[in-house]
């Protein structure tokens, strides 16, 4: 009962301040748990979360494609990590929702748009983690893989 309590208790102030507030911002919260209930009855919240997932899925696994690449590319190739390191890091802090009239305008209002913005959030993180993690795994074992005849994709 501890956990909810400080729910219920921001729920009963929305709900007052709802009441006596002439916002159109501001809905009470039984009318939020009344829609809810009709979204749940007719099925619209399955068929939105669906598509919610499809884009993650989508946007997420272009950008795990791309970044184990380069990451994989940079650890590999100490050109490609002086050309691309430079590429990630200024594009990195970049948010994608601000690039967001320029990806609608190239890209449309469709799934593409939506997919592209999960992409670029999510690529610079793929790359800096996979090139992290090859950087940091240990040299004995590899060391051991060498001379027992393992190929450089092998200890990959």
């Amino acid at each position: 009962m501890k956990k909810i309590a400080g729910f219920l208790i921001l729920a009963g102030i929305w709900e007052l301040v709802a009441k006596f507030a002439t916002s159109p911002f501001i809905v009470p919260v039984e009318e939020i748990g009344k829609a809810a209930v009709r979204l749940i009855i007719d099925g619209e919240l399955i068929r939105c979360t669906a598509a919610s997932i499809e884009r993650v899925i989508i946007g997420f696994g272009i950008s795990a494609i791309f970044g184990i690449s380069l990451g994989v590319l940079m650890y590999r190739n100490a050109t490609a990590r002086a050309i691309l390191m430079p590429v990630v890091e200024a594009t990195r802090p970049i948010a994608a929702l601000t690039l967001y009239p320029v990806i609608i305008f190239s890209l449309g209002i469709g799934l593409a748009s939506k997919v592209f913005v999960i992409f670029w959030t999510a690529w610079p993180a793929v790359i800096i983690n996979t090139f992290q993690a090859l950087v940091s795994v240990e040299r004995d074992p590899i060391e051991a893989a060498r001379i027992d005849g393992a190929s450089e994709n092998e200890i990959l």
